[in-house]
């Protein structure tokens, strides 16, 4: 494996640890709950929105994208964390049989 691969798996698993750390934080858990909250005043919001009002409805939506965005961001670094940990060590695993050390 070449450094520069090395340094991108590196990379990936690091943030991957780092937002899974982030995430059971005390301010990780704080944003989790606020864009929970947000998530529910918005689809409470919904309900009493004027299906006409094509600006309210569009406002609503990006309030409800951006809030969906930061747990799916979060969870997407972490997965993405993960995929490079198992490849890394599958390509580990298969550079060490290819020299005959397994």
């Amino acid at each position: 494996m070449e450094d520069s691969e090395r340094e991108y798996y590196h990379q990936k698993i690091f943030l991957g640890e780092k937002a899974k750390e982030f995430l059971n934080s005390e301010l990780g858990k704080f944003l989790l709950q606020k864009a929970q909250e947000e998530i529910d005043q918005v689809i409470d919001d919904f309900q009493y929105v004027d299906p006409h009002d094509i600006k309210v409805i569009t406002q609503l939506q990006t309030r409800l994208r951006t809030a969906l965005s930061v747990p799916q961001w979060l969870e997407q670094a972490i997965s993405e964390g993960r995929q490079a940990l198992d490849e890394y060590i599958t390509r580990k695993e298969i550079e060490k049989e290819e020299k005959g050390e397994g």
